[in-house]
């Protein structure tokens, strides 16, 4: 199986059985996506929300991110937030970046919401869809492999 991944190389995360590293959409992004003993992907978040801006002159992005004031809802195609929450009222579609090599998209990251699955390459999908890069594939096929190690160890334990 192959599929295009984009790592974030700086954070040592234990995902499954399969070699998948953790696209920086997903530091921080709500979910815990590693199973070690401390989930690194959401560790000291916090100090990302503690980070206040300037009431007069900034707009505070969801995930903590402060630009000008000047720059909210500015431009539909061009968000400022790398979340994309400056223009979150003016969005209409969530899923073009993945398709979008320009600079607008290179770094922005969209929140994933309830009964979606993220890409990791700023698409996201709902159910029964399929990420145009196969990682549904790999998570699906780690889903799988996790089954059959949970039922060998069953086994072995009953003996």
């Amino acid at each position: 199986m192959s599929f295009l991944k984009t790592c974030y190389e700086h954070l040592t995360c234990t995902r499954d059985t399969l070699p998948m590293c953790l696209d920086w959409r997903e530091i921080c992004d709500g979910n815990i996506d590693c199973i070690d003993e401390e989930p690194l992907d959401e560790a000291f978040c916090y100090i990302l929300e503690m980070n206040e801006c300037n009431d007069k002159d900034e707009y505070r992005c969801h995930q903590g991110q402060c630009i000008p004031k000047s720059l909210f809802e500015d431009d539909p195609l061009n968000p400022d937030c790398l979340d994309r929450s400056d223009e979150i009222t003016i969005q209409t579609n969530k899923n073009f970046c993945h398709q979008d090599p320009s600079f607008r998209c290179e770094e922005q990251s969209c929140r994933v919401g309830q009964g979606e699955f993220s890409c990791g390459d700023g698409q996201y999908i709902n159910e029964f869809e399929s990420c145009k890069n196969g990682r549904h594939l790999a998570f699906f096929e780690s889903i799988l492999n996790m089954s059959q190690i949970l039922n060998k160890w069953l086994q072995s334990r009953s003996v």
